[in-house]
């Protein structure tokens, strides 16, 4: 089987390297044949047979003729061939996007050239106003002279050859207010400021995106949401909460509704990578992981890689969530606040002086300032207790942003977020809520902390127009304490101490540099020092005299290094290749792998069809995994275990293949493919046992990884999503058919079977119906049942004496069969509204409107006579309402 993976590898990476050169080679083919052709004409041809877009004003080629003979395969040639008999200057603006502009010089004769002796060139740089960052792209126009420019990725321009040293000059970009003002040249790079404003623009033909970085979308199944996306997306209970809105994506799902993260195509919820302003978080999850701790407010922008990554990234198997807060706003103070059924949020963005900035944001449920977390009781005895009901979650961000010149940009970031669990009840609760708060002699308390927090500091420099340097130093750490004391005797009883801490101190280095238009290269490293720490203090009274304790302590910690190197190539306006390659060293068991990467990009037509396809290699040197044994510790802490000697890292290799078209305004189609393949991946060695004892064999990672074996994984599967925009309606249709599958050697398994979320067809839409002040969403989900393993059989042990022999299931193969499909029908109705100076959202969320109790888990019991069959239903028809003030 072996061989045959490697040799269905090999073929896949020699048919992808095949086609790389193929089409490198064949790219620049070019024939052109106008004889007195409107330029408006040669336009089109030159974009329907090259695939290049054209940014001008229509009155500047109207009335212009061309006449151009030419066949061969480059590109400037081409181009000099169309123009040069016209007063139109071209300019490249991104590798497959040029501006038109007029050519001053095309009506002066040879004696006026001459003539001109001093000259003056204008230079700057264009930046957003509100953060200080650089805009790509920009157009700077001299109208009195009809002459631009575009600025570059690094957000510079230059206008040269000028004859005046003043200049009227209009700056504009997309999304942003128009600056109309005087340029004067100077010794000194001039700096200008665009404010954000809808922009509206007339005469002026725009082409393609200009936000969009040369390679933002070239790997295949890469997610990219902006801020204003990020405050349209669907919420679940009124919370702006990112890794719901990103279950919206196909591949993506929640594994069950409790104490599980999201799967992404098939792979294992530890598995992804959750970075914050390039720092990592281990537990991305509050209230038991209904809703995550990734704010939607607090995020400028985020990129999601589904199983295929950039070079850049490495470190998981599944996904990669790359996540950058907001600067602030160094315009005007802002802020908004909010409330949901769930938590209380506020945002707040301001400036401090005239080059920083910053942002701070925070959230709290409030359940247990609603129904009280202390309860005071007493019996009819007189006896006298306090029970305890606490439980909230919190979180704080905030980012200060500070740009001292116009080549340098500072930034720390902070975050830290909790959940506490505090309770003290009767031992034998019923349904009876009334019998809850009451004195009792037998009875639990649980004192339960979790939480992430996180400091980051980063500087980027700007050298010179070609180079961006970015630096991050970061302190990233997940706690947990799990503290039980359980009485269910009079003589006997239970306490427990647990705690974990995972801690990250790392530093990063990226650069990029861009040599010309054709050439991108970007190279980096990363040094991270990891430490794991746990411990246990656990006694059990068994009766009066009898004391078992447990004190352990486990301390790891281990050093990853990892550099990467990765050049794109873009031989023709049409075609683009993106080699890399990550190396990456981990101290513990002194593990060494290379992870090559390829992406590749070819636009068939720049409307109808283009087509994205990536291959590469994951490597995963950290494991999360759970005691499956005892009650007495790791209920809720995540424990991640490093690899060494004894446990290799996780590996996987992944094809993906994406093709994307936009034939009309209003529609946008993608489909994706893909096939995975892994292994080492840590499985279940028993995958029946149940938490039912209270004794465990202890906290050692050897006792914990006894309890999983490594096993090999697949996961493959086809992805369409449609988009129509009919403004004022919007609908949405996503369709995942996908198969994920394991076999774990080393316990017997000679066939891979499904594995425990195995989601074989999942169908998500929605229809939005926008209104002036009001919008309605109805969405729907259908999916299969997950997969179960249903007993064929049982029987019974025991002697001929025996008064209760015990009765066992008998399960020969594992998940052989489904659970009911799930279907789901939510509506939400929002209301917009000014009031107070300020505006208000009011938002009313109607969870599983049909009120379908979906099967979400089935158990069975043997008994002495039949087998129990126990299911586990979803949550009913919620009303879930929030409201919403920007101030």
């Amino acid at each position: 089987m072996r061989s045959v993976q490697t040799y269905v590898r090999s073929i896949g990476i020699a048919f992808l390297i095949a086609f790389c050169i193929g089409q490198a080679s064949n790219a620049q083919s070019i024939q052109l044949d106008f004889e007195q052709t409107p330029l408006p004409e040669a336009l089109n041809e030159l974009r329907m047979q090259l695939g290049l877009d054209f940014i001008y004003a229509v009155r500047l080629v109207k009335d212009e003729k061309v006449t151009c003979n030419y066949k061969g395969n480059r590109l400037e040639v081409a181009l000099s061939c169309v123009f040069d008999n016209t007063p139109i200057r071209v300019q490249q603006l991104h590798q497959r996007q040029y501006i038109l502009s007029s050519d001053p010089s095309f009506a002066e004769n040879t004696a006026q050239k001459a003539a001109r002796t001093k000259t003056f060139r204008i230079d700057g740089y264009v930046l957003d106003r509100s953060t200080k960052k650089p805009l790509p792209g920009a157009h700077i126009y001299l109208p009195v002279q009809r002459q631009g420019t575009v600025s570059d990725p690094n957000g510079q321009f230059y206008l040269d050859k000028l004859r005046d040293s003043e200049h009227l000059a209009r700056i504009s970009f997309l999304g942003y207010q128009a600056l109309d003002t005087l340029l004067t040249a100077s010794s000194e790079p001039l700096s200008i400021s665009l404010r954000p404003t809808a922009l509206e623009a007339e005469n002026i033909t725009v082409e393609g995106d200009l936000n969009d970085s040369p390679n933002a979308d070239l790997v295949a199944g890469m997610v990219s949401m902006r801020g204003q996306e990020l405050d349209e997306a669907p919420r679940f209970g009124g919370e702006r909460d990112l890794l719901q809105t990103l279950q919206n994506t196909p591949g993506v799902y929640k594994a069950g509704v409790f104490n599980n993260g999201i799967l992404v195509r098939g792979g294992f919820s530890d598995q992804n990578l959750y970075l914050i302003d390039g720092a990592p978080i281990y537990h991305p999850w509050h209230a038991f992981n209904l809703i995550s701790t990734f704010h939607a407010d607090a995020f400028e922008d985020i990129k999601f890689y589904k199983g295929a990554f950039p070079a850049e990234h490495g470190g998981r198997l599944s996904s990669v969530l790359d996540a950058r807060l907001k600067d602030g706003r160094s315009s005007a103070p802002t802020a908004r606040v909010g409330m949901s059924v769930l938590s209380g949020r506020f945002i707040i963005e301001s400036p401090l002086t005239r080059n920083s900035s910053f942002m701070i944001a925070g959230r709290r449920s409030y359940i247990d300032k609603l129904i009280g977390s202390e309860h005071p009781v007493q019996d009819a005895n007189g006896t006298r207790d306090t029970l305890r009901t606490g439980y909230h979650f919190s979180d704080i961000t905030a980012k200060l942003s500070v740009t001292p010149n116009k080549k340098n940009i500072l930034s720390v970031s902070y975050y830290s977020g909790n959940d506490i669990l505090d309770l003290k009840l009767p031992f034998n609760l019923s349904l009876d809520f009334n019998s809850w708060l009451r004195p009792a002699e037998l009875f639990f308390e649980v004192d339960h902390d979790w939480g992430n927090r996180l400091y980051t500091f980063q500087h980027q420099a700007i050298p010179s127009s070609k180079v961006l340097i970015t630096n991050t130093l970061y302190r990233s750490s997940y706690n947990a304490k799990e503290a039980e004391f359980v009485q269910p005797t009079s003589s006997s009883s239970l306490s427990s101490k647990y705690r974990v801490r995972v801690r990250d101190i790392g530093f990063r280095s990226d650069i990029t540099i861009l040599g010309s238009d054709q050439h991108q290269s970007q190279g980096g490293f990363h040094l991270v020092d990891h430490q794991f720490d746990s411990s246990i203090d656990a006694s059990i009274y068994r009766s009066e005299g009898a004391r078992d304790s447990l004190v352990q302590e486990s301390s790891l910690d281990a050093l990853e290094i990892a550099s990467y190197a990765q050049h794109s190539w873009i031989p023709s306006p049409t075609f683009m290749i993106q080699p890399g390659v990550r190396i990456s060293y981990f101290s513990s068991g002194s593990h060494l792998y290379l992870s090559p990467r390829l992406n590749v990009r070819k636009i068939v037509h720049p409307d109808y069809l283009t087509l994205n396809g990536s291959v590469g290699s994951q490597v995963q040197y950290l494991q999360r995994l759970r005691d499956r044994y005892s009650f007495m510790y790791d209920l809720v802490s995540s424990r991640w275990v490093p690899t060494s000697e004894d446990l290799n890292p996780s590996r996987s290799f992944q094809v993906s293949f994406e093709a994307a078209s936009s034939p009309y305004s209003w529609l946008d189609v993608s489909v994706e493919s893909y096939w995975r393949s892994s292994k080492n991946v840590l499985i279940p060695r028993d995958v029946f046992q149940q938490k039912d004892g209270i004794d465990g064999p202890g906290i050692e990672v050897a006792s914990l990884l006894s309890q999983y074996t490594p096993g090999l994984s697949r996961a493959y599967g086809v992805e369409i999503s449609t988009l129509l925009d009919l403004q004022p309606w919007r609908i949405a249709l996503d369709y995942s058919g996908a198969k994920s599958k394991n076999r774990a050697p080393l316990v017997g398994d000679t066939e891979y079977h499904p594995s425990l979320f195995d989601v074989p067809r999942l169908l998500r839409g929605s229809v939005t119906r926008s209104y002036s002040d009001w919008y309605f969403t109805l969405s729907s989900t259908f999916r299969s049942g997950y997969p179960i393993t249903v007993p064929v059989a049982a029987y019974t042990l025991g002697g001929p004496g025996d008064v209760d022999p015990t009765r066992y299931l008998y399960r020969p193969e594992y998940n052989n069969g489904r659970l009911p499909p799930y279907i789901r029908v939510d509506l939400t109705i929002a209301y917009f509204f000014e009031m107070l100076g300020a505006d208000w959202t009011t938002q009313l969320h109607i969870f599983n409107l049909t009120n379908r109790r979906n099967v979400i888990d089935r158990y069975y019991e043997p008994t002495p006579n039949n087998v129990e069959i126990t299911q586990r239903k979803g949550l009913p028809i919620l009303p879930l309402f929030e409201i919403e003030m920007d101030l």
